[in-house]
Parts: structure tokens; sequence; C-alpha cells
């Protein structure tokens, strides 16, 4: 009796970072203050602190890196769904468990001479791959 496997294959479980852009940000701090230290002094802060997180990952072996870029809208709606609030760190880790789970996410680090996964129009080793970016 032959047996095929009918499993799927399971996909790589990704860590996701959350990124939140520009005007995401202002929401979320004008929503809730207290994230403000999570998340850096200002944009250019957060995005140093979601580049560096990345590369701590990285060097401690963790496969499979993504960004989320993160909403107030979906975080909002998550919080909704799970019945918790937005204002908690273990909802913004959800939501960057939802995030990797739908394939709303941006691998990192980006392919060679790729674009930023920061949203900018230059490649990544010229952005936020630059050592002078740290």
């Amino acid at each position: 009796m032959d047996r095929t496997d009918r499993t799927a294959p399971v996909a790589p479980r990704r860590a996701c970072v959350l990124f939140w852009p520009p005007e995401e940000l202002a929401r979320l701090r004008s929503r809730s203050p207290e994230a403000a230290g999570e998340y850096g002094a200002d944009h250019a802060d957060h995005t140093r602190r979601v580049e560096r997180t990345l590369g701590e990952l990285s060097e401690r072996g963790v496969p499979h890196l993504a960004v989320g870029r993160a909403t107030v809208a979906g975080l909002q709606a998550l919080a909704e769904r799970i019945d918790g609030s937005a204002d908690t760190s273990d909802t913004r880790s959800a939501y960057a468990d939802e995030l990797a789970r739908t394939g709303h996410t941006t691998d990192w680090p980006p392919p060679r001479n790729g674009p930023c996964w920061c949203g900018s129009t230059r490649k990544y080793k010229k952005c936020c791959g630059s050592p002078s970016s740290a």
C-alpha cells in the first residue's frame, strides 16, 4: 500500500519586528503616549531601533526575520478581535505575529541591491543597512 504524506509543508515561522511609518508612529504616540519609550524619541530613532533589533536577532541566530509595517487601525482591529487592549505590549506582539502569519511583512535583510525595508527609495546598503546609519 502506497501512502503519500498529504500534509503541506509548514512555512518557517517569521520573527517580525514592527515598523511604524512616520504618520502611523505619530498616530500611535497621540493615542498611546506610553508607547513612546518603546519606539524611540522620534521616527529616525525608531527606524534605527528596528534595524538594531533585527541585527541583534540575526546575531543570536534567529532565522526568518521580517519587518511588519504597522498601522494603528490594524493594531486596533486585532485588539478588538482578541478582546485585548491596543495599549499593551502583548497585543503589539500579537499584532507582529499576525502580520508575519498573514504574510504582511518584508524579509530582512533585503536582497542584494534591494530597496530598503523602511520604505525609502534607496538601496538598503545605502539606507538603513549602511554602517553610518547605526
